[in-house]
């Protein structure tokens, strides 16, 4: 499985599909991940996420299609012989053993001398901070230093690919959002490919270099964190990442790919740009989506919309806005705004802020 260093850490998934039994879990997946990437697969439960990670990894077969790592067909090879190695969400860390045989139990089969096997496990728990845990008992460990030691375990075999399957899920708030950091920090300091699945969109916008969001065993958009949030392609993935709000509207004005659109049921006008391939008609009717931040409260417009809902949300406040053919929208306000359920407020949605969904 020799390959050059260009295709070092290289993934490459063609037209795989997975059945098990009648169910389909994933149907022609065509997906490149470059070398050196932080690449996130993002989706709800049942999307398929995790069972491309473990075909990836060897642990299940595809039904149809190639897997390629470094370049070298991998659909025959079994997870042991794999350039990859995998993070599980449970870290399935051996109890029985403390830190260091944790480690070093992927290093005996390998048949390294006792010296070589703690210079480097010594470098990989300084690598993950844990430098002075590695007598420490499995039992008396954190979350966070559980999800360390996992990663160590994983990386001291110098895997050109690491695969990690819901790597923070069992972390709090704040210890994930500290994991995010440091995971994505160690992943660059070691130019390593990392694959990574979850659920949730936050971490995956805050550790990626590009995201794969899934749904129904097929990958619906692969793009960049910035682009996955600002320029989402269809409905699900604009409502999958982030809060979003849709919007009916009918096209007035085209001129070029620069449109004027009139909400429905009212005269408010809003300027935007249109980036999609599918052709929009003069007179059609549409839907835009704009984000929370991007909506203005602004007494001088002519939209209106009334207050049904309001939630607290720490540095801001999450209003809850119907307007007309009982649609609402959503708009993120300073938490020292003075707005009660039931208040008309007068809305902007300033220009190229909204894009066209359908």
């Amino acid at each position: 499985m020799n390959s050059s260093s260009e295709e070092k850490g290289k993934v490459e998934v063609q037209g795989v599909s997975k059945l098990f039994g009648t169910t389909v879990a994933l149907k022609q997946v065509d997906l490149i991940v470059k070398p050196g990437e932080f690449l996130t697969l993002l989706g709800p439960s049942g999307c398929g996420k995790t069972t491309l990670l473990r075909l990836i990894s060897g642990l299940e077969k595809p039904t149809t299609g190639e897997i390629f790592i470094n370049g070298s067909k991998m659909n025959e090879i079994p997870p042991e012989n794999r350039p990859s190695n995998i993070v599980f969400q449970r870290y399935a860390l051996f109890p029985h053993l403390n830190v260091f045989e944790n480690i070093q139990y992927g290093l005996i089969a390998k048949g390294l001398d006792k010296n070589s096997i703690e210079k480097k496990i010594n470098e990989v728990l300084n690598l993950v901070d844990m430098h002075d845990f590695k007598n420490r008992k499995i039992d008396q460990l954190s979350g966070g230093e559980s999800q360390r030691i996992a990663l160590a375990r994983s990386l001291i075999n110098e895997p050109d690919v690491l695969l990690l399957d819901e790597p923070l899920a069992a972390l709090d708030l704040q210890l994930k959002k500290r994991m995010q950091v440091e995971l994505r920090q160690i992943q660059k300091k070691l130019k390593t490919t990392f694959i990574s699945v979850t659920h949730d969109q936050g971490e995956a916008l805050a550790m990626s270099d590009r995201v794969a969001v899934m749904n129904k065993g097929s990958i619906e958009q692969l793009e960049t964190p910035d682009n996955i949030y600002k320029l989402p392609i269809n409905e699900f993935v604009a409502s999958f990442v982030g809060e979003s709000s849709f919007i009916k509207c009918k096209v007035i004005e085209k001129i070029n790919e620069k449109f004027k659109v009139q909400v429905l049921n009212t005269d408010y006008v809003i300027n935007l740009s249109y980036n999609n391939q599918k052709k929009i008609s003069l007179n059609e009717e549409i839907e835009i989506m704009i984000r929370p931040e991007s909506i203005l409260i602004d007494q001088q417009s002519a939209f209106q919309g009334k207050i049904s809902h309001k939630i607290f949300a720490g540095p801001y406040l999450r209003l809850f806005v119907k307007i007309p053919l009982d649609q609402q929208i959503i708009i993120d306000v300073q938490q020292t705004s003075n707005f009660n359920i039931g208040d008309q407020i007068n809305l902007t949605i300033p220009d190229n802020s909204a894009i066209i969904i359908s």
